[in-house]
């Protein structure tokens, strides 16, 4: 799967709470550098070849969802 998405930094107050589970991750919790981006998808493809979703060159394509006037469509390659 593959996601196209509108990405921005969050500002330093809209951060998260640093999570417990996390620290199996990052055992000295965030560091200096710790940032959150926020994405907001706007279209996705999906391949699955166990369901018959597959891109060239196996023959099949690939599913295109696009998000418009805040429905998830199904779109050509092509638009």
């Amino acid at each position: 799967m593959s996601i196209e998405c509108s990405a921005s930094i969050e500002p330093q107050t809209a951060r998260p709470r640093f999570k417990p589970l996390w620290t199996a991750f990052w055992p000295d919790g965030p560091g200096r550098d710790y940032v959150v981006i926020s994405c907001i998808p706007q279209a996705m493809e999906i391949w699955a070849g166990y369901a018959v979703i597959a891109p060239d060159p196996f023959g099949r394509r690939s599913l295109r969802l696009e998000r418009r006037d805040g429905e998830w469509v199904a779109a050509t390659r092509d638009g």
